[in-house]
Parts: C-alpha cells; sequence; structure tokens
C-alpha cells in the first residue's frame, strides 16, 4: 500500500485563519482553530465527549511553542476519530500529495479485449487536481472504451484493483458510458440526508451543484453488456466509490477481495502553515441508498489474484 493513499474524492477546502508564529498563546489557537473544524465536519463528531477530549489534547500540547510540535497530537485526533479514512500532512508532505504533471495516454488503461469479446479497461488512482489534465484523463479514458465498443463485445471488465483513490469525479465522467445518466450513488451524511452523484451528458454533480464538465460525452453503441468490476484490498477511498457506483445496475457483478474500507467522502481543510487535513465528513451510498459502512465485499470472493479475471471471463461468456 503507498503512503499516501487516504485521498480525498471531491476536494473541499476551508482555509482556518489562523496566527503564524510561535509563542505557546499562538499553538493553543491552533488547536483550538483544528479542533473545532473536526468538532463540526467529522462523520464521527457525535462519538467523541469533545469536553474531556480537548482537555486531554491540550494537555498533551501544553509545552508546544511551535505549530510543527502540535502534528502528533493532530494525528492522534484524527485517528480517534476511527473512520479509517481522515489524514494530516504536513506542509513538506501536502506538496507532494498531487501529480499535477502526469502524462495521460491510452496506456494508462490498458485497454484490451479478451477472447475476442471482451473489453477490459484498467481504471488506476488518479491524483492530479488540475482541471485540464483531468478533462484529458476522462476524453482518453472514453476513447479507450469507443474503440473497444466498435467490437460489439459479449461484456467488459472493470479492474479497480490497487485503485488507491484519488479524484473522485473525473474517473465516473470518464466511465459515464458505461454508468450511463442519472443517480449512481450518494453521500449519506451525517444529519441522515443523501446527497447524490449525478452524470449527465458529460456532467458530474453533487446535488443541485456541477462539479465537472466535458464538452461531449461517449455513448455506447452496444449496450446492456455484462460489466464485471474487479476490486481487492488496494481499491481504496475513491476507487471504493468508482465501484460502488456499479452497485445496484442490471447486468453487473463483483470479483475479487474486500476493498480497504476507506469509504468515506473527505473534506480538504487547508491551515495557514499550509498542513492539510482530509476529514471524513459523509459515507457512500450505492444507487439503492446502501450505506457502506466499512468497505465493499464482492459478489464473489477470490483471493488468488491470477484466478480474479478468469471468474470474470466465465460469468460474462456464461
Amino acid at each position: 500500500m503507498k503512503k499516501f493513499i487516504l485521498t480525498n474524492n471531491i476536494l473541499f477546502f476551508i482555509y482556518l485563519i489562523i496566527f503564524n508564529g510561535c509563542s505557546e498563546s499562538t499553538a493553543s489557537k491552533y488547536l483550538d482553530t483544528v479542533l473545532d473544524s473536526i468538532e463540526i465536519y467529522s462523520i464521527n463528531k457525535k462519538e467523541i465527549d469533545w469536553n474531556s477530549f480537548r482537555k486531554e489534547l491540550h494537555e498533551q500540547a501544553d509545552e508546544a511553542k511551535e505549530i510543527n510540535q502540535l502534528y502528533p497530537i493532530i494525528r492522534y485526533t484524527l485517528l480517534n476519530l476511527k473512520d479509517n479514512h481522515s489524514a494530516f500532512y504536513t506542509p513538506e508532505e501536502f506538496k507532494t500529495f498531487f501529480d499535477d504533471t502526469v502524462f495521460i495516454s491510452s496506456n494508462n488503461f490498458s485497454p484490451k479485449v479478451i477472447d475476442n469479446k471482451i473489453g477490459y479497461i484498467k481504471i488506476p488512482a488518479w491524483m492530479c487536481l488540475n482541471d485540464s489534465i483531468s478533462i484529458v484523463y476522462i476524453k482518453t479514458l472514453q476513447q479507450a472504451i469507443e474503440k473497444l465498443d466498435s467490437n460489439n463485445l459479449d461484456g467488459w471488465i472493470i479492474d479497480l484493483r490497487d485503485n488507491t483513490g484519488g479524484s473522485l469525479f473525473p474517473m465516473l465522467i470518464g466511465l459515464t458510458p458505461l454508468l450511463g445518466n442519472g443517480t449512481i450513488g450518494y453521500f449519506y451524511q451525517s444529519d441522515n440526508t443523501y446527497n447524490p452523484w449525478i452524470l449527465n451528458a458529460g456532467a458530474a454533480s453533487i446535488g443541485s451543484k456541477e462539479y465537472f464538465k466535458i464538452k461531449e460525452s461517449y455513448q455506447l453503441k452496444h449496450k446492456n453488456k455484462k460489466i464485471a468490476t474487479l476490486i481487492n484490498q488496494n481499491t481504496a477511498s475513491a476507487g471504493e466509490a468508482v465501484a460502488i457506483a456499479f452497485r445496484g445496475m442490471p447486468n453487473t457483478r463483483s470479483f475479487g477481495e474486500n476493498s480497504f474500507g476507506a469509504t468515506t467522502g473527505t473534506k480538504g481543510i487547508l491551515l495557514a502553515d499550509s498542513a492539510m487535513i482530509f476529514l471524513a465528513v459523509n459515507k457512500f451510498a450505492d444507487r439503492n441508498k446502501k450505506i457502506y459502512e466499512t468497505n465493499v465485499s464482492p459478489d464473489e470472493i477470490i483471493n488468488n489474484p491470477e484466478e480474479v479475471i478468469k471468474f470474470a471471463i466465465n460469468w460474462i461468456e456464461n
């Protein structure tokens, strides 16, 4: 598992205004500002006795005079949320978190035809926040699907194994030809409401707010084919969300191992010293509003990675 697997699904930034400096008072204000935000937004905020927890954390931070002396305490705080997703990154770590220089070609998706009748696409993690590059990613993925679609296939294999997450909507829009338009999943909020993930002709929205859009989205010529999704223990975060987006569709089945278990959406909280918190703020739910509390379990558990594709092929062909 790579070091930075825990990432955001849709990136929302909150800029926390705090004082830069090195005094004990400044460190205390920094910690309080961080804790205020966590207490407001965390999906598990109701599981914490905040009065006693704040007291414990301030006792740990009592002698801290430099901001960076609080970093272990912030990590300890996030660990106690027990959401298996929230994470803290120092300014130095966050600088290397996303890759905005990545080169995109069809090779990124390893497209191929298996047995002359099954289209195979590999969906890797997408760690890029550059919109222009993400649009190239979307178009290149859809072009790979279009090229395979010309073969009048019997079915598709979407390989999400080792997809550790990143930016969710470029992956979903790229897969629109297979996922279809409409509501494909939800964020389940702490107030018990469902905020839908919506695809519509190359656009992706959460509820009524549009986040991504391309001018033209490819539509399959040969529809209603079987779709097999593959997942493993390294399928995490946005990778798990993509797997969930296929749940509840007709003619779909999943194969492999239980996923990593970071089935939550995160909010990015950028601190004044350029450190970053990714805070789990909601849970994933599929198009039937089934909430994924822990991980994604495949329809057929296959622990031998060399056998997974064979099982998927057999299901599609039979």
